[in-house]
């Protein structure tokens, strides 16, 4: 697949994301810090209490809603 095709396929999924009524959430917390919320993020190479950074975000079907998608994160490598 070439860059322009990817780039279009993105935006396509963005696009049917946001015409959804009502639309698909993307979890803009900052967890960077915070305690690792199993229920809300898969490890992304390393497991930790707090989150080093978030590699991809937590989707939910509509704000406030149930959790469609759990998001990636780095733990901080620290039991």
């Amino acid at each position: 697949m070439t860059v322009p095709a990817y780039t279009r396929e993105c935006l396509t999924l963005c696009w049917l994301m946001c015409v959804q009524d009502p639309p698909v959430e993307i979890d803009s917390d900052d967890t960077t810090g915070q305690r690792f919320n199993a229920a809300k993020y898969k490890a992304y190479t390393r497991t930790g209490l707090t989150v080093e950074y978030t590699v991809w975000p937590a989707l939910y079907l509509h704000k406030d809603g149930a959790l469609l998608c759990k998001g990636v994160a780095q733990g901080n490598g620290r039991q």
